[in-house]
């Protein structure tokens, strides 16, 4: 809720001061409504989102509806000339969508902010100017640079973004900063509420002690800077020294830490100011995030590939239904990793799965039958749309919540291209009146297209998960399975709209009455189509599992290692051919790993070509093109229970149209 800053007329400011005006004179309330200030910014103009509904405005206070201004902060004249606030109101060193500042005084009279004098984020304070502000020598605040525990002072803001009050309370310790005691903040009892940042604290002859910045979470105790930190900071420049810890999604096991520390040389413009700081930020940004990504990717001292070489990575065939990543854990081992997720059905046959995970939102659209996947790929607000179908979003106008429908068109579109040689496409929304910003990174898949999405503060997009999804791209394992539709529209992709992952660059499938074609990696298979049954090529499925493998440039490569074809699923005539591509296990695999590569090669148990029955499947395995690196499986399976007259006439026929002897 925004309001006018103070009431027109010295006799209306009687009911807003009325907690203060029994232990502050008149004339104290007078200097202080002509001195302080609201910190505003402009409301985002024009809105890209579309909703289920019109939004319900009359919901909204007269103040929030009319007002073309949002209050954040508060801000006073000193007699010095300048005008003061805290630094985290004006956030400089960030990016925002709405990055003009100004104040507005209690006639509703809006000045520009013009040029920052000096500024320290550790200290959260600014000194700064204003546009067409006409201001007399001498006639702001004053200071008290000493002031003695367990006196009276008076907390003066806007208070909840609804004008200023002034609430009185005491004076009660000096507590030191937190991490090395360099100052002691000026901690007191008076009411300070969202709003109040920046405004000052006085004492009973209206002299400013300090500047309010921050609020205690558990207790009526609320922080200001002295006075006297402000003049010790160094002029002429504006100082940023920020620590925080930086994250990656997959490194569960730790946090990282990391410290933005420089100076600009001020005076200088805001926007200048702004500019420089920015620009710094991300530096530091780049360059520690860099380092820790050359740590943890696959050429990293710190990556599995180079630390555990037995992994379960390197022995695993993945095939999930929905993509799996690789992470660090708690327990400080490497793994494959998923999570639970729920669905929901699009029209003609789509769906989308979708689940929260490693921080963003994640989503697998199934496209729908009336859908392209060129149309998915090149249209990134129809996939955003499918996302919000799944898992609504929602805008709040006052006491109601609307539905989110669209971002509409991305502002931005590009494209990644991971360490494994997938490309991403990429694109961001923007939504200017909550300042922040929609990212998402979409991977199209046989079936359809993965997306990883975050919607976070537009600084945090732009500083942080910019840097941080495109490292995570490489970590993911994705599913590849769908109809024969679904490959021959993917695989016939032109370069020019969506070029092949890197493992499939040379791979061809062709399925019809004419030829049946498999040729992925290691595995090629070309047979009469008849041999499987078909009645409706189109409709039967297909999927490849992988494995990872070392890779010398990149340290580690996708591998086919799995093929397998359904024909007539849910009939008598279900016909089932699969390919496995096995490598021999690298020394120092488990035991288990070990074991079983050894009873495929020996052609122990069902390995033997002989068929079997599993439940209602009737099955055959049969191990062939054994090297000594290496050996493939092709197994099969018809519907029904102890059919082996008809699984041997098709083992036979199979074998003998791929040159294969027993």
């Amino acid at each position: 809720m925004k309001k006018n800053l103070l009431v027109i007329a010295l006799m209306a400011l009687i009911p807003v001061f009325a907690a203060a005006q029994t232990v502050l004179a008149p004339e104290v309330i007078a200097k202080l409504s002509s001195c302080v200030f609201e910190v505003v910014t402009k409301k985002a103009e024009g809105d890209p989102l579309v909703y289920d509904r019109e939004l319900p405005v009359e919901r909204l206070s007269y103040a929030e509806r009319t007002d073309k201004y949002d209050s954040i902060g508060t801000a006073f004249l000193m007699d010095d000339g300048y005008l003061y606030t805290a630094s985290h109101v004006l956030q400089l060193e960030f990016k925002l969508h709405q990055d003009e500042f100004f104040i507005r005084d209690m006639e509703g009279e809006v000045y520009p902010i013009d040029t920052i004098v000096k500024f320290a984020t550790d200290r959260d304070f600014v000194i700064f100017t204003a546009k067409n502000l006409s201001v007399e020598k001498g006639s702001g605040l004053h200071f008290n640079r000493s002031i003695a525990i367990n006196t009276q002072v008076f907390a003066v803001g806007n208070a909840q973004g609804e004008g200023i009050i002034i609430r009185d309370g005491m004076f009660t310790s000096r507590t030191p900063e937190t991490q090395d005691g360099r100052w002691k903040w000026l901690r007191f009892s008076a009411a300070a509420s969202p709003g109040n940042s920046g405004g000052p604290l006085v004492d009973r002859d209206g002299n400013v002690v300090g500047i309010i910045t921050m609020k205690n979470q558990t207790e009526n105790l609320n922080y200001a800077l002295p006075i006297a930190e402000i003049e010790n900071s160094p002029d002429g420049k504006g100082i940023v020294n920020m620590e925080v810890y930086y994250r990656l999604a997959n490194i569960e096991s730790q946090r990282f830490y990391k410290k933005y520390e420089f100076e600009v040389q001020l005076p200088s413009p805001i926007g200048t100011v702004r500019q420089e700081c920015w620009k710094n930020m991300q530096s530091v940004t780049k360059n520690h995030a860099s380092a820790l990504y050359a740590k943890y990717c696959f050429t990293g001292e710190g990556s599995f590939v180079q630390t555990d070489k037995n992994n379960s990575i390197f022995t695993a065939n993945f095939l999930p239904s929905f993509p799996m990543f690789m992470c660090l854990s708690s327990n400080n081992k490497w793994g494959a990793y998923y999570t639970d997720t729920e669905s929901f059905d699009l029209e003609d046959n789509g769906s989308v799965d979708y689940a929260d995970f490693l921080g963003m939102q994640m989503a697998y659209i199934k496209k729908p039958d009336s859908v392209s996947e060129e149309e998915l790929i090149k249209n990134p607000k129809l996939c955003m749309d499918y996302m919000l179908e799944a898992s609504p979003m929602w805008r709040a106008v006052g006491t109601e919540s609307v539905r989110i429908v669209s971002y509409g068109e991305p502002v931005s579109t590009s494209t990644h291209t991971d360490r494994l040689g997938r490309q991403w496409i990429v694109a961001q929304w923007d939504v200017p009146w909550a300042d922040v910003s929609v990212l998402a990174y979409e991977l199209p898949l046989p079936q359809g297209i993965f997306i990883m999405s975050v919607y976070d503060d537009v600084c945090d997009i732009e500083n942080g998960w910019n840097t941080d999804i495109p490292y995570l791209t490489d970590f993911c394992i994705p599913p590849y399975y769908g109809t024969v539709r679904d490959w021959n529209e993917y695989l016939s992709l032109p370069k020019s709209v969506y070029p092949r992952h890197k493992f499939l660059a040379d791979a061809k499938f062709s399925y019809s009455p004419d030829e049946l074609v498999m040729k992925f990696g290691e595995i090629d298979i070309d047979i009469d189509p008849d041999l499987v049954y078909a009645d409706d090529t189109d409709e039967d499925e297909f999927c490849l599992a992988y494995t990872y493998e070392r890779e010398k440039k990149s340290g580690l490569k996708q591998s086919v290692s799995v093929i397998a074809l359904s024909t007539n699923e849910g009939t008598n005539d279900y016909h089932y051919i699969q390919v496995l591509h096995v490598n021999q296990p690298p020394a120092g695999a488990s035991k288990s790993t070990q074991d079983n590569y050894k009873k495929i090669k020996n052609r122990s148990m069902t390995f033997n070509g002989e068929p079997y029955t599993d439940g209602q499947i009737t099955n055959c395995d049969i191990v062939y093109d054994i090297t000594d690196s290496s050996l493939n499986v092709l197994g099969l399976e018809i519907q029904g229970a102890n059919r082996i007259e008809e699984m041997t006439e098709f083992r036979d026929s199979i074998l003998d149209a791929l040159g294969i002897k027993q």
